[in-house]
């Protein structure tokens, strides 16, 4: 899907089938899950191979900065809630090329929409600091996607703990390595995003004005913060795994301890039963009009015998 935000005064949407390029508006291009025909629009607006924006379609490419004559394309990861849990991150294209700002994004994330609806409405004016404040909003509403994800991340922790606690019969296994390989993927694109602001900060995009570079650094300082969050999150999970195990192996000793009593006290009666089954003559209490009486009171003493000995050493 495509749409267009015209800038001269104020900012407008502009329809796409009314699109006619003015040398003195700027442009931002927004295209979601994008269409080949929408891909060759772009191509064809903003003069950029239509070969280069096809080779950034690839959702694990990675966070970089790059530029050619004419044109340079910033790719940033931002959180994505994945219904089928296989991806995490998806990136995010910034191309700039004169007076188009284009944004590509592989799957509809907050990250572009909030910002460009309120571009639209005019809550803020997106246009008017140039080309960097442009990427450095973007890049700000990414990292406070992944600030809310990894919110969300702790409270899910935190329910698991409870339960481990509560000694719960429920499976989390499934739930503790969900959560850890979300913050893999989280931790994998911080770093490489790390390293996007460390080199527009650098000045590959150009000269930084003193207002920006402190921007830059406040949204650096914020996703070392994060990789740290990452991090402690998932040493979390690590130690409620290794005690969540441990709780499952002491409940399945306890179920074998338990049985294996059992088992004991069922052996009195079943040698008494068995030495009496071999058919010798000459068994005390073997013939008799009370035999059975007999021996079942005798399994049946030595069998209490036995539970009471149990109970004293507390084995019961």
């Amino acid at each position: 899907m495509l749409r267009i935000l015209g800038h001269k005064k104020r900012a407008v949407e502009i329809d796409v089938r009314e699109f006619e390029p003015q040398r003195d508006m700027k442009y931002w291009i927004d295209c979601h899950e994008p269409k080949p025909e929408e891909l060759q629009f772009i191509a064809k607006t903003t003069n950029i191979p239509f070969s280069v924006i096809k080779s950034t379609l690839d959702e694990e490419e990675r966070p970089r900065v790059e530029g050619e004559r004419g044109y340079s394309i910033t790719i940033f990861k931002v959180p994505y809630e994945s219904e089928d849990w296989e991806s995490f991150t998806v990136p995010v294209i910034i191309i700039q090329s004169g007076n188009y700002f284009v944004t590509i994004q592989l799957r509809n994330t907050d990250s572009i929409d909030k910002i460009f609806k309120k571009a639209a409405s005019g809550a803020i004016d997106i246009f008017e600091e140039g080309s960097h404040y442009k990427i450095y909003r973007i890049i700000k509403q990414a990292v406070r996607g992944f600030f809310l994800s990894l919110d969300t991340i702790e409270k899910k922790i935190d329910l698991i703990e409870d339960a481990i606690l509560a000694n719960t019969k429920e499976n989390l296994s499934e739930q503790i390595f969900r959560s850890k390989k979300r913050l893999i993927y989280f931790h994998k694109a911080l770093v490489a995003n790390r390293e996007v602001i460390m080199t527009i900060e650098g000045g590959f995009l150009g000269r930084l004005q003193p207002k920006d570079r402190q921007r830059y650094r406040a949204v650096y300082n914020d996703i070392v913060q994060l990789i740290d969050v990452a991090g402690t999150h998932r040493d979390i999970l690590t130690g409620a795994l290794d005690f969540y195990l441990a709780n499952a192996s002491n409940r399945l000793n306890e179920i074998m301890y338990k049985l294996t009593l059992i088992a004991a006290l069922f052996v009195i009666p079943t040698v008494v039963s068995s030495i009496y089954g071999m058919n010798i003559d000459f068994l005390p209490f073997s013939k008799g009009p009370h035999s059975f009486t007999i021996l079942m009171t005798i399994m049946i003493v030595f069998t209490l015998t036995a539970l009471g000995f149990f109970r004293i050493k507390k084995w019961i």
